[in-house]
């Protein structure tokens, strides 16, 4: 039997121009299209791996969903060469491609949210994809997260960084959009409060599709702090806001989202961020030798500062690096420091005498954490995580991210002052409080979250 080359060659034509974008560190797998040959005398399984390769000159990218969809095709091209039958269902394959959650992230607190978040979906059988905007990019701030905690690597990674925040923003929204047009998910999820979450949610809420925003209803009221305005305008786009705690519940039903005019769905899900903690922590233990490697015994400060507040303003740099110094007199401080942290202090020459190192993995900082005597930081993850595992935080803020670990344990905040932060170190030494253990949840905020993406999506 010939083989229908208008309904073949057309099969794969209008897939493809549906579901991929091609790279040419993948056209390795596009070799299976050669098979296709065998069945047509005008070889057009060879001209269709010419198209593809053209394609794939331009820089684009295939992503794994299409690659199934590609094989799904080629399996039923042989059914339709052998049996006579007629050229598959496009529709059908259009609308099973459409049930699928696309993530998109773009620094490390998200991506540790990330993991946990894609292995509840994959238990649940919950098609996902996962876009990466670029805002945190080298070996320690991005890839290695990815490999430690084994999420899958993303579909896209759109390489968007060292812009100014309007700019950033501009440029993600323009290439996400694109993505969406051509992936058609039925539900964005966003975390955070970062550029990437509030571009994820803009190009969503254009595009008529359904946004979840993991981490919603923090508040701090400092409408100068560039996360805040990231903050609330994702709340209000969301379909589904799933909130940490009952105070970040409390802050959206004071904002009216309760009331059928904003008719937006709330839930206390818990933090995904300890759902990371109580599972990695004893692998950290057990994999991280970055205390061999230091040659550090335990009883040491972590400290870590990345924020604008406390790094754009070089008196306010230069206090909290003067402040560490002398506490590294009495106690040794262990600083990690982030790639903008570290380009300003080199700038403006300010003297560390603590001991610096480059941004670290998931497992050395969750290994670090449990090890500290101490933690000072402008974090609201780090902050947590030590709060998690039960150490005294010192939090060098205006307005701190989380009020109910200043109820709750043993943390206290400070401005970027030497003084004041010299003196709450020490008074944090002395300050007695029970962490109560479920403010943030019980570790099972993954399970939660996808259970309640999957109800509303059956109710669609």
């Amino acid at each position: 039997m010939a083989l229908n080359r208008t309904g073949i060659g057309g099969c794969f034509t209008k897939i493809f121009k549906k579901t991929c974008f091609f790279r040419l560190s993948q056209i390795r797998h596009l070799k299976i299209f050669k098979k296709t040959s065998r069945f047509s005398s005008s070889n057009l399984g060879a001209k269709l791996l010419k198209l593809l390769q053209i394609h794939a000159q331009k820089g684009f990218f295939l992503n794994e969903l299409a690659l199934r969809t590609q094989c799904i095709l080629q399996s039923q091209v042989m059914s339709t060469v052998k049996a006579g039958s007629k050229p598959p269902d496009y529709e059908s394959l259009h609308k099973i491609r459409n049930m699928k959650i696309m993530h998109i992230v773009g620094n490390r607190p998200q991506f540790i949210k990330l993991a946990m978040l894609c292995r509840e979906m994959k238990r649940l059988d919950m098609p996902h994809i996962i876009l990466h905007t670029g805002q945190h990019f080298d070996r320690n701030m991005s890839d290695i997260f990815f490999e430690q905690l084994q999420i899958p690597k993303p579909n896209y990674d759109l390489g968007i960084n060292h812009l100014s925040h309007n700019a950033m923003i501009g440029s993600m929204l323009t290439k996400i959009d694109q993505i969406m047009a051509l992936e058609s998910p039925e539900m964005v999820v966003v975390y955070g409060d970062t550029n990437s979450t509030l571009a994820g949610a803009l190009a969503a809420k254009k595009r008529n599709i359904h946004l979840a925003h993991i981490e919603a209803g923090v508040r701090t009221g400092d409408d100068e702090m560039p996360e805040e305005a990231n903050r609330y305008l994702s709340d209000r786009m969301a379909d589904l806001n799933f909130c940490c705690t009952d105070l970040t519940i409390q802050n959206l039903l004071k904002e009216g989202y309760s009331s059928a005019l904003i008719g937006r769905k709330i839930f206390n899900s818990g933090d995904l961020m300890l759902d990371a903690t109580q599972n990695y922590k004893d692998l950290a233990i057990q994999k991280s030798t970055i205390l061999n490697d230091l040659g550090i015994s335990e009883g040491f400060i972590l400290a870590t500062i990345h924020r604008a507040e406390n790094t754009s303003n070089t008196e306010a740099l230069f206090q909290i690096v003067t402040a560490l110094n002398k506490i590294h007199e009495q106690s040794p401080v262990l600083f990690p420091m982030h790639p903008k942290t570290k380009k300003l202090i080199t700038q403006h020459k300010i003297p560390m005498k603590f001991q610096v190192m480059e941004a670290l993995g998931y497992l050395d900082m969750l290994s670090l954490t449990q090890r500290a005597r101490m933690v000072i930081t402008d974090s609201g993850g780090l902050c947590r995580e030590a709060y998690f595992l039960q150490k005294p935080t010192l939090v060098i803020m205006r307005s701190p991210f989380w009020p109910e670990v200043f109820l709750n344990g043993p943390c206290l905040q400070t401005a970027a002052i030497e003084s004041e932060i010299l003196q709450k170190s020490q008074d944090l030494q002395h300050l007695q409080r029970i962490f109560k253990s479920d403010i943030f949840g019980d570790g099972h905020a993954a399970q939660k979250i996808s259970v309640a993406i999957q109800n509303f999506q059956k109710a669609g």
